[in-house]
């Protein structure tokens, strides 16, 4: 019982906001995920996935960009195909970009709301472990398919 109870206190930590409260990290993020995306939106070659690079194996995140750029576009079927979890990165994608933006005492603000959201009700820690676990649906089902997408 003790386990179950040290489990949830770690499912609870704050995540996003202690990446919030960072402007140098939020502020590198928002630049390399921007640019990332503005290429991809503008058909360039954006970023490699290291991972795939490295292994041949998709990484959770293979396909946010495009299903990004789809979503952007009212592009809503392909977005699913791409990637299911594209609105919560935009979502994350604009918190990030407010913590790099805003003044001090507001960018400082907007972490303590975040980090109260985070050990309330643990949704971040539990959206990774859901996007995970969607990830490996995909290698384990869909295997295929999934790679296919990825690599055109």
């Amino acid at each position: 019982m003790a386990s179950l109870s040290v489990t949830a206190l770690k499912l609870r930590q704050p995540i996003l906001a202690t990446l919030l409260a960072d402007r140098g990290m939020s502020g590198a993020l928002l630049m390399a995920l921007g640019a990332h995306l503005s290429a991809t939106a503008l058909g360039w070659p954006g970023f490699d996935c290291p991972i795939r690079a490295a292994t041949g194996v998709p990484c959770p995140g293979c396909g946010l960009s495009r299903a990004s750029t789809a979503m952007l576009h009212g592009q809503w079927g392909q977005m699913a195909q791409y990637h299911l979890f594209a609105p919560l990165f935009l979502i994350a994608f604009i918190f990030i970009g407010m913590a790099a933006v805003l003044p001090k005492p507001a960018q400082m603000a907007l972490a303590q709301r975040m980090a109260h959201v985070e050990q309330r009700t643990g949704m971040v820690a539990v959206t990774l472990i859901i996007f995970v676990m969607y990830w490996l649906g995909r290698l384990l089902w869909l295997r295929e398919s999934f790679v296919n997408l990825i690599l055109k």
